[in-house]
């Protein structure tokens, strides 16, 4: 009886290595710039967890920045109980913005809180304009989330959302000039950030 040898099977396709090439190409994406963006867009529609902003901000701007977000982002689960973004927008659709709702402590936590997002985006010093336009956004975007960004319920909760928005980034591109590097420290955030946290927790 004769016996046919088995048959060898093709080998499987294993995965490629990075070519040189696309290495270079990965490693001069611009990153920082990519991170801002997104944190401005999650920042700006609220959709998407607090921390995560305060990471991008860390890696768009300095570690600096991302310390004083996370802690502001901090400061908005002591009030809040959450640091999710749109259950944050849904809670001042319904009792009014940061700012203006709730006694005195929680007002000024936030008001903190967003002070200190606005002053991180002067962490990033020694960049070119787009990153820093797009790191202004992004913290202008956190701050205007967290003190005064209802929910895009209605009309009026949209007009107020974007003119704080406006408002947010505009503070926080004036914040990121040159002349305001030479009187703030880089760590000059983490100051209204801690006092959010102190003030969010009594």
């Amino acid at each position: 009886m004769l016996v046919e040898p088995p048959r060898a099977r093709p080998a499987g396709r294993r995965p490629q290595p990075l070519t040189a090439s696309t290495r270079d190409r990965v490693d001069r994406l611009p990153w920082p710039l990519v991170a801002a963006v997104a944190a401005a867009v999650v920042a700006g529609t609220s959709a998407g967890d607090g921390f995560v902003v305060a990471v991008l901000l860390g890696v768009a701007a300095g570690p600096e920045a991302g310390v004083a977000a996370a802690l502001a982002m901090a400061a908005a689960v002591t009030r809040w109980g959450t640091a999710d973004l749109g259950a944050v927008a849904g809670a001042q659709d319904v009792l009014g913005p940061a700012l203006l709702a709730g006694d005195v402590t929680a007002a000024g936590s936030s008001a903190l809180a967003a002070a200190a997002l606005l002053l991180a985006g002067s962490s990033a010093r020694d960049v070119d304009l787009p990153l820093r336009v797009a790191v202004a956004a992004a913290s202008g975007l956190a701050a205007a989330a967290l003190a005064c960004g209802p929910a895009a319920t209605s009309v009026a909760d949209v007009g107020l959302r974007v003119v704080a928005s406006l408002l947010g980034a505009a503070a926080a591109l004036l914040l990121s000039s040159v002349a305001v590097h030479r009187v703030l420290p880089r760590w000059a955030a983490a100051v209204p950030a801690v006092a959010a946290v102190a003030l969010g927790a009594l």
